[in-house]
């Protein structure tokens, strides 16, 4: 009975880490890092303002962010940038429950709590990184720094999930160590693609509106990403192909099936984005997959020989 609560909590933990991941992208896209110019409040209030009639005649001046004057008050991005910090609250009390959960386990399954605790203390200090980014006027590199965390600590979640999940059969050494050159690839698909996003900040910043010069597919880091994804996806297949034959269970088919479809899209949504101008939807689409991709491919790994006490 304890662990199925444990379970049914890191299930949904993770699902509102993926729908907090989808957040911060859409934040980015619409370019509401700044919605909320102070943390933890917005414009000094617990709830933001729907009107710039609620703040005061020199919040430019006063909520001035790294010694620069905010833009003009934009009710929209303001919200969506408080929505995405509301998911970030719920996610943190959602890992406090976890460590909870997990502590009458402690003695008989161990790593679940502490498991659990590092998720926690990652979390916070992912929330201090994400005030350090506010207050630096979103500065690149904490940018890329709290995504490669955000992805981390969604990894980590689906680690305490197969934890917690029956044991299965393990993969064979070279299936295993094939996954891993894979799930390292995947993270350095992940910064480069954070590398690429940051040019189009640069570009967007200098006042550049028209969607279709956002992406400078010229850019070294541009080319390294794409040629990149042609490595990522051949080796992916590679190892699918190896994996299809290993396993017999239509549990696990099923899941490399899945897992399969998800991969193709991030060629598909790369794509919309290259040529069609940077949709606004296919930023968040671009980046779910890539965290579908890394968490599947983690949970293919290390699902048989983690899933035991």
């Amino acid at each position: 009975m304890k662990t199925k609560k444990f379970r049914v909590t890191v299930i949904i933990t993770f699902l509102s880490l993926i729908a907090l991941i989808i957040a911060g992208s859409v934040v980015r896209t619409t370019g509401s890092g700044l919605g909320c110019p102070d943390w933890p409040h917005c414009f000094s209030q617990w709830i933001p303002p729907t009107d710039i009639s609620q703040l005061p005649a020199d919040y430019k001046e006063r909520f001035a962010v790294a010694g620069k004057q905010i833009a003009d008050f934009d009710v929209l991005k303001t919200w969506i940038e408080y929505i995405n910090r509301l998911l970030g609250v719920i996610v943190g009390i959602e890992m406090m429950f976890l460590v909870a959960f997990a502590w009458p386990l402690r003695r008989v399954r161990p790593r679940l709590f502490s498991g659990s605790l590092a998720l926690f203390i990652l979390t916070c200090i992912q929330g201090g990184i994400g005030a350090k980014v506010v207050s630096s006027s979103l500065a690149p590199h904490l940018i890329t720094l709290h995504m490669v965390i955000a992805l981390i600590i969604v990894v980590m979640c689906a680690a305490l999930w197969i934890l917690v999940e029956p044991p299965r059969k393990p993969l064979t050494a070279r299936s295993s160590a094939l996954g891993k050159i894979i799930l390292a690839l995947g993270f350095v698909q992940l910064v480069l693609g954070t590398e690429v996003r940051e040019g189009v900040d640069v570009i967007t910043n200098s006042g550049v509106l028209d969607r279709s010069l956002w992406l400078d597919q010229d850019s070294m880091i541009f080319l390294v990403h794409r040629s990149f994804s042609i490595l990522f996806l051949l080796t992916f297949l590679f190892w699918i192909g190896q994996l299809w034959k290993e396993e017999r269970s239509s549990g696990a088919r099923a899941m490399i099936v899945a897992l399969l479809i998800v991969t193709f899209l991030a060629p598909i949504s790369g794509i919309i984005l290259s040529y069609f101008s940077m949709p606004a939807f296919a930023q968040p689409l671009h980046l779910l997959v890539a965290t579908l991709i890394l968490s599947g491919v983690f949970a293919l790994i290390y699902r048989p020989s983690h899933a035991s006490p």
